[in-house]
């Protein structure tokens, strides 16, 4: 966190727009929002511990790998039936998963990309 913080005080003054056509200034935002999300797993794994100890069943949506690797990471270690859908599942198999958490009571989790589940896909359970 201390090294988001150094580098983005670097950027003081600028604009952290991703659309810029400064190509090094496209990697630094990237790389902030990289690190910014990396700062944030502990808080994630935590909040996402309370509510399997609370026994809800929820939807997690991440936009990083780094983030979502992290939280599929932990709910293996824990023993948690869990789906998830980033870009690397195949548009085949996305509504198998869904169905998975919406009608199997084991399933406590739904481990979402932003960008891969964001949109078109119906998730009650």
């Amino acid at each position: 966190l201390q090294d988001v913080r150094r580098r983005m005080r670097t950027f003081a003054g600028t604009s952290l727009d991703m659309s810029s056509g400064d190509a090094a200034n496209r990697s630094e935002t990237a790389e902030l929002f990289r690190l910014t999300a990396q700062a944030k797993i502990g808080a994630v794994l935590d909040y996402m511990e309370h509510l399997l100890q609370a026994g809800r069943k929820f939807l997690l949506f991440g936009h990083h790998h780094v983030t979502l690797n992290s939280v599929d990471a932990r709910l293996r270690e824990l023993g948690v039936v869990f789906v998830r859908i980033d870009g690397q599942t195949a548009a085949a198999q996305r509504p198998t998963l869904v169905k998975r958490f919406q009608e199997e009571e084991a399933v406590r989790v739904a481990v979402l990309s932003i960008t891969a589940a964001g949109s078109g896909l119906t998730l009650t359970a």
